[in-house]
C-alpha cells in the first residue's frame, strides 16, 4: 500500500471538520479526556489481572549543565534520541521538516487544536513490549496525571500500564 501525503488544504480543513470544539461546553479544557468516564474507568479496572506495572517514562536527570539548562533536553542529548530534533515543549511524532509551507507539525496541530486529543510525546515502550508479549495480551489498564501547572500546553507524565 503506497502512503498518500494530503494537500496542506486537506490537513487544514481536517482541524475544522473533525473539531471537538465546544461538543463538551464552551468552557470545556478536557477535550477528549471527556470521553473516559466513570463508567469507562470501572470498566478497564477488568484488565487488571495480576497487578504488574510498568512504567513507560523515560528518566529524566535532575542534573543542570551549562551546555543544557533544560533537564528533558539533557536527557535527549545525553541518550542521543534529539540529536536531529528541534526541542521546544516536546519532542514530536511529526515528520521532519513538514511537508507543508504553513504547517509544521500537522498531527499535533490537528490532534491537538482540532480533535482536543492528548498526546504523549517520547514513551517508553520497549518494557511495555515486553511484558506484553510475556503475557501473550496486549491489553492493560493505562493510567497517568500530568502536573497541575497554570498557562503551558503540555506536561510531564508517567504513563503506567496495570497488568
Amino acid at each position: 500500500m503506497v502512503a498518500v501525503i494530503p494537500s496542506e488544504e486537506q490537513v487544514i480543513e481536517w482541524i475544522t471538520s473533525l473539531s471537538n470544539w465546544g461538543r463538551w461546553g464552551e468552557e470545556d479544557q478536557a477535550g477528549c479526556l471527556n470521553l473516559i468516564t466513570p463508567a469507562k474507568r470501572k470498566q478497564t479496572t477488568a484488565l487488571i489481572h495480576d497487578g504488574t506495572t510498568v512504567s513507560c517514562a523515560r528518566p529524566i536527570t535532575t542534573e543542570i549543565t551549562p551546555d543544557v539548562i533544560y533537564q528533558m533536553q539533557r536527557y535527549i542529548v545525553d541518550s542521543g534520541e534529539g540529536r536531529d530534533t528541534e526541542l521546544g515543549t516536546d519532542t514530536s511524532h511529526d515528520v521532519r521538516p513538514s511537508h507543508y509551507a504553513n504547517i509544521a507539525t500537522p498531527l499535533h496541530t490537528v490532534s491537538l487544536v482540532g480533535l482536543g486529543l492528548w498526546l504523549i510525546d517520547n514513551a517508553n515502550l520497549e518494557q511495555l513490549a515486553a511484558a506484553c508479549q510475556q503475557r501473550q495480551r496486549y491489553t492493560f489498564m493505562l493510567c497517568m496525571g500530568p502536573l497541575r501547572l497554570r498557562r503551558v500546553t503540555g506536561s510531564p507524565v508517567n504513563p503506567i500500564a496495570l497488568f
